[in-house]
């Protein structure tokens, strides 16, 4: 009972928030002028964002299988099809769901424990945080922003120092329960008991099934190297798709444009929201372009455009992958209620 207040209430206040987010957006802006702007965009630029944004996720699926254990012989198409549904799930699915999306799809298929798959995907999360650290110390050393916006400068640094404390600090909890778990398993017993002893009791047992999945890198078929270059890669095939995007528009903005508005994306898919990162997604989006004076009217255009190419091709191919095994979106839904702590 607890477990759904707790769902109900996050989900009440992603969407307040996503809806305050849209009208702030849309109040700035007259239809008229967004239909104009969006008349603009290349529809071709825009067919480049999507086949780029869907190269993303294979090279997403090809670091997921890096850091799989050691001897894993799991078919690429499984976690293909695992990759996708799980983006399908965040756009579609309340609280970002689709991680668990992810974890059940490739458990199911692989008849796997669900604690197993999840350490891989908490390793894939860490790998993403050190990328965006990366990038975003790039972005400090080599962006010149406009001089109206370089007071800015203090809050990315900051931001910078924040992302980078929180990145250590889950490396060395993941470092700790990898090499205690006994002792992390009587911690999450102790700190769960409280609540729900059975609940405890279960966690406890999961803590030690995952700590031996937790893998930072795969020791087989070259180590590292292919993390690092598909983690590069990943994040580049995520950057370009908005760089084509504002070109198509007719703005020639610079490269470090597009890596500002990526970073701040991610910081807006922290933000409780609606399914999908309404409304925290574009007001991010938009923020980043007025940085570098683009009218309201066209950074809405490229927000709305860029979250479309997001969005809309995976969750087509995302539901034509669950019709085929036979399932709902709704009784997607149950089976993933179902294994979340």
């Amino acid at each position: 009972m607890r477990r759904v207040t707790l769902q109900r209430i996050a989900l009440y206040t992603g969407l307040a928030i996503s809806l305050v987010a849209m009208v702030m957006l849309f109040s700035r802006i007259s239809w008229s002028s967004l239909a104009a702007a969006l008349a603009r965009i290349s529809p071709v630029m825009v067919l480049y964002a999507v086949i780029l944004t869907l190269v993303s996720y294979v090279l997403r699926a090809l670091r997921w299988r890096y850091l799989l254990p050691q001897g894993s012989a799991i078919p690429f198409s499984v976690l293909m099809r695992a990759t996708i549904l799980g983006y399908m799930g965040n756009t579609l699915l309340p609280a970002r769901l689709g991680e668990l999306v992810r974890t059940w799809s490739l458990a199911r298929s692989e008849h796997r424990p669900i604690s197993s798959v999840l350490a891989s995907l908490v390793t894939d999360r860490l790998w993403d945080g050190l990328s965006v650290v990366c990038i975003l110390i790039g972005l400090l050393v080599r962006v010149t922003l406009p001089p109206a916006y370089q007071h800015l400068q203090p809050l990315l640094i900051k931001t910078g120092v924040i992302m980078s404390c929180g990145y250590v600090g889950l490396i060395t909890v993941l470092w700790w329960v990898r090499r205690s778990p006994e002792v992390a398993a009587a911690w999450v017993f102790r700190l769960v008991r409280p609540i729900s002893e059975e609940g405890a009791a279960a966690l406890s047992r999961m803590t030690v099934q995952f700590s031996q999945s937790i893998r930072f890198s795969r020791g087989d078929e070259g180590g590292i190297l292919p993390i690092i270059l598909t983690s590069f890669l990943i994040w580049l095939t995520a950057t370009v798709p908005i760089h084509l995007v504002i070109l198509g528009s007719g703005y020639q903005l610079p490269f470090s444009a597009s890596v500002l508005i990526l970073v701040l994306l991610v910081c807006a898919v922290m933000v409780p929201a609606a399914p999908g990162a309404i409304g925290t997604f574009h007001i991010a989006c938009a923020v980043g372009l007025s940085v570098y004076g683009i009218e309201p009217s066209a950074a809405v255009s490229l927000s709305l455009v860029l979250h479309a190419c997001g969005c809309i091709p995976v969750t087509i191919i995302g539901l034509f992958l669950l019709w085929q095994q036979g399932m709902s979106l709704k009784e997607l839904y149950h089976e993933v209620e179902d294994v979340q702590p």
